[in-house]
């Protein structure tokens, strides 16, 4: 009885430690080609709980710490948890947690739906991710 007790414990341990290793895999990856700002493609633009996707030239109107959707190309990383999204209208600096993407790579030729609280600071804004989706 205490191997099979002993034995469901290891299985559990294991299940456990590969799942938060696949957790922490993804995130952005700087191979491949963004496209051009007029020839990004559309598709499924993810909005949730009400929200309006809308387009970087539109964040500057926005006031501080409102909830944002924004579609577009992630095409470079600046710094550790810090990169740019372009979309056809501009590009704005993003935060991006590891644990925010979730397993997904993510290449400058994907475009992806972002969600997250926009960010107003003296020369620039910026979006907080909380949720990235590859489309």
């Amino acid at each position: 009885m205490q191997r099979r007790t002993l034995i469901s414990l290891i299985t559990i341990l294991v299940t456990i430690s590969c799942q938060g290793y696949a957790a922490e895999k993804g995130g952005f990856n700087p191979d491949g080609q963004p496209p051009a700002p007029h020839e990004q493609k559309s598709g499924y633009r993810g909005i949730t709980d009400g929200q309006q996707q809308i387009t970087t030239k539109e964040l500057e109107k926005l006031p501080d710490r409102t909830w944002v959707s924004l579609k577009g190309n992630i095409i470079k990383q600046n710094q550790k948890n810090e990169y740019l999204l372009r979309d056809e209208q501009g590009s704005i600096a993003l935060i991006i947690k590891d644990n925010v993407w979730q397993g997904q790579e993510v290449k400058p030729d994907d475009l992806v739906s972002v969600n997250g609280q926009l960010m107003h600071e003296q020369t620039h804004s910026k979006i907080i991710v909380r949720e990235i989706r590859r489309l």
